[in-house]
């Protein structure tokens, strides 16, 4: 596919002194920042319709359609490592500083170029660990817009750019002082702990209502000649709505893949079990699936690899937007044409009967 120009807001991040954690503990930082990522990062950049571009690791490369949502979930990660960090050892702990721009790109599928990618990855260098710098053109944007107390640094030299940067921040004590952010994800061996323990106490409580009638029936009084039987029958109780099944790893596993763009990741969950098709409802009661993430981001390289492995082209979600009629909302061009190109139906109506050409 041919690179194509866009405006897009342009999110980095890098971990504060990766070399020395790495040092102390290789393996330990590796989990932990993986768990970082796969527990609150990504879900962040998917629940906020961003993109990751790339990872390296240490570095994050992710884009969105506006800077609203960019620095959004720039300071809801943020702040959603701070109440993470609380439970880590401080000499372990892991400190993004995260950095927003917005500019004109060279876009690819797998990455994306120019100068406001490098004016984003300078403004990184500049920001404290835990909390986030942005250009003036992106505090022009949020202006009266987001409550964040960003402060204004002035104008700063940055390396490799000509021209200087007129830069804002928000500072980690500012970060901390926000309400806690409510992330989709946040924790979920949590989740499923406690998913697990009220599925024991239900299966409980249906066990003795099953067996406390037998145990107590030797009990029962007697007769009383010529009186009614007293009924020792117990008194039906009012049917349980069913346990929502578990979901499981490799779902969760898929889901987060392709909301980071990682489709070698995505496909290995696939092989591992993961249902291509699954309805992730964890960030929107309404769910999404592999392939309506995947065709809100413009991701022809994963929208490319969910189709190979199966995906159901106009399968939609519980208000019956299918990925075209999302591709479509999210002016996903390439995606349409890539959809369509696919067989995807442009007949089909959503909950408001829509098509997915009046949904753009």
């Amino acid at each position: 596919m041919a690179s194509v120009r866009r405006l897009t807001a342009i999110l980095t991040a890098d971990v504060a002194g990766y070399s020395r954690l790495m040092g102390l503990d290789e393996e330990g930082t590796h989990q932990r920042l993986r768990a970082h990522f796969q527990e609150l990062v990504n879900p962040k950049i998917g629940e906020h319709r961003g993109r990751a571009v790339k990872n390296t690791g240490d570095r994050l490369l992710a884009e969105f359609p506006n800077v609203i949502d960019a620095v959004r979930c720039a300071v809801e990660v943020q702040r959603g490592m701070a109440d993470r960090n609380t439970e880590t050892l401080e000499d372990q702990r892991i400190t993004f500083r995260m950095d927003i721009n917005l500019g004109d790109v060279i876009a690819e599928p797998d990455d994306i170029y120019g100068d406001g990618v490098n004016v984003a990855a300078r403004l990184e260098a500049l920001a404290e660990p835990g909390g986030i710098c942005i250009s003036r053109v992106v505090r022009d944007q949020i202006r009266d817009k987001l409550p964040y107390p960003f402060e204004d640094k002035g104008e700063q030299s940055v390396k490799n750019i000509a021209r200087s940067v007129r830069v804002f921040a928000l500072p980690p004590e500012a970060v901390a002082e926000l309400p806690a952010t409510n992330v989709s994800g946040l924790a979920p061996r949590r989740q499923r702990i406690a998913h697990a323990a009220m599925a024991t106490a239900l299966l409980i409580a249906a066990i003795a209502w099953w067996v406390w009638p037998a145990t107590n029936s030797s009990r029962s009084p007697p007769t009383v000649a010529g009186s009614a039987r007293i009924s020792t029958s117990p008194t039906p109780f009012a049917p349980q709505p069913p346990v929502a099944p578990a979901i499981s790893r490799q779902q969760i596993a898929l889901w987060d893949a392709v909301i980071a763009g990682e489709v070698t990741e995505a496909i290995v969950s696939i092989r591992a079990g993961a249902d291509v098709n699954g309805l992730d409802t964890r960030s929107n009661r309404h769910g999404r699936r592999p392939l309506n993430y995947a065709a809100i981001r413009n991701d022809t390289a994963m929208i490319r690899a969910l189709l190979d492995a199966g995906a159901n082209i106009n399968s939609a979600n519980q208000t019956g937007f299918t990925p075209l009629h999302h591709a479509a909302e999210a002016g996903s061009k390439e995606a349409v044409i890539l959809l369509i190109t696919n067989g995807a139906n442009l007949t089909l109506r959503n909950e408001y009967e829509q098509t997915p050409e009046q949904t753009a």
